[in-house]
């Protein structure tokens, strides 16, 4: 499913009728999935990476419940590697998640290549300055076990820092996992609402993942061999192309 945020709303008259229908269209959709959400133990980690190495470097065993965690790097450092691999076990566990692609260039192929169930990923496209809106109405839909809010395209911050301490306010409230991705610049404010701060490079096993320290662990790097499916970026992929496209030959 994908929903192509157009144009900035009103927040007192129109927010409010965007999530009521986000939830009914999503409850007739996967009927028990909307319900109101209660709160995560402290610790708790339902959702693991995908990469149980990973899993046993992050404390409770994964991405925490009901928090925001940033994955910062640069350009094919592995970052949305790390986002998918995530989804994949959510959703193959019968969860629903949300894309927030800011870049439009999200490619579903390449996402069921990872293992994600498209039939339980709602992808959103928003511009940069719908990104606030847009996040704070997917996450009060409370229909989402993880939300991914890609930014990696974005050389510099879209969100204040207020509003990220307002979209980790909605992640606790909704019991649901924020990653936001992106380059380092471009999450600097995420810095102060993050639970947890992970750092991707390329390594030549594949790609190095460093925890930053926290207030319960220390900080820690390990490698992880990620196998590169295609291209997330359709246009620069142009052996792959939507059905029914016309083929632009390459002179």
């Amino acid at each position: 499913m994908i929903l192509s945020w157009e144009h900035e709303m009103d927040p007192a008259s129109e927010r409010h009728e965007i999530v009521e229908r986000l939830r009914r269209d999503i409850a007739r959709r996967f009927p028990g999935v909307v319900r109101a959400a209660a709160p995560a133990a402290p610790g708790l980690a339902p959702y693991p990476t995908g990469h149980p190495a990973l899993d046993a470097l992050l404390p409770g065993g994964g991405f925490p419940a009901g928090r925001v965690v940033a994955i910062a790097g640069p350009a094919s450092s592995g970052k949305l590697s790390v986002a998918l691999a995530a989804v994949a076990r959510a959703t193959a566990g019968g969860s629903c998640c949300a894309f927030i692609d800011t870049g439009g260039e999200f490619f579903p192929p390449s996402a069921a290549a990872c293992g994600i169930d498209l039939e339980r990923l709602l992808v959103v496209r928003a511009p940069p300055p719908a990104v606030p809106r847009a996040t704070c109405v997917t996450l009060q839909s409370r229909a989402f076990a993880l939300v991914v809010l890609d930014l990696s395209r974005r050389a510099a911050p879209c969100l204040t820092a207020a509003q990220v301490m307002r979209l980790g306010a909605l992640c606790r409230e909704a019991d649901v996992t924020l990653l936001a991705l992106g380059a380092p610049a471009a999450l600097c404010s995420f810095t102060p609402a993050a639970a947890l701060r992970l750092g991707a490079t390329r390594s030549l096993a594949g790609t190095r993942v460093a925890l930053e320290g926290c207030a319960s662990t220390p900080p820690a790097t390990i490698e992880l061999h990620l196998v590169r499916h295609a291209s997330y970026c359709l246009r620069t992929t142009p052996r792959l192309r939507l059905a029914g496209s016309p083929a632009r030959r390459r002179r």
